[in-house]
């Protein structure tokens, strides 16, 4: 859902950074993150708080804590003006975490960013989190019959996205689409 002040092309765009920003997280594809932010940006993410090289350097170990990750954005509230664009949107992460003794974890969190356009394109300028609600439990012992016979995502680059869609993930590391283009 997007909820907006602004114009429709802007609004998609904006929508479409938001969701290469989950792809990159949820793959731990740390180039294509990286070139979702301008070069001088700014993250405020827990302990983090500075540049997006550091931002990078810093995630790097922790997204290989994690077997899966899922995280999702939605109720994207924006409000552009001209090059310049803020917004507010609730996003919510499923992780399992790797070791002898995994734990899942649901996190409920909300996004703050503001954005420029550059050469056309928006890019994260800054970006802060809060979260709102966390839960941690146990994996279940019994395995699910129903998910048995389909493949398990990971959060790498041989998650069944690259084998089944490779257009696509190509477009999303080239910034398609935005606007349409495939």
């Amino acid at each position: 859902m997007l909820l907006s002040i602004g114009s429709a092309e802007d609004l998609r765009a904006l929508d479409d950074l938001h969701a290469r920003y989950v792809h990159a997280i949820d793959r731990g594809d740390l180039d294509l993150l990286q070139g979702l932010y301008l070069p001088d940006a700014v993250e405020h993410h827990g302990d983090y708080s500075g540049g997006i090289d550091g931002f990078v350097t810093w995630l790097r170990p922790i997204l290989g804590f994690f077997e899966i990750a899922t995280h999702t954005i939605s109720s994207l509230l924006v409000r552009t003006d001209g090059n310049i664009a803020e917004s507010e949107a609730r996003g919510t992460a499923f992780l399992r975490t790797k070791g002898e003794r995994p734990f899942n974890m649901i996190v409920v969190n909300r996004h703050f960013d503001t954005y420029r356009k550059l050469d056309g394109r928006w890019l994260f300028a800054s970006r802060s989190v809060c979260v709102d609600w966390a839960e941690q439990f146990a994996p279940s012992e019994a395995p699910l019959d129903v998910v048995r016979p389909f493949p398990a995502g990971t959060s790498a680059c041989d998650d069944p996205v690259y084998r089944h869609v490779p257009g696509l993930v190509e477009a999303i590391r080239r910034g398609l689409p935005q606007g349409g283009e495939v």
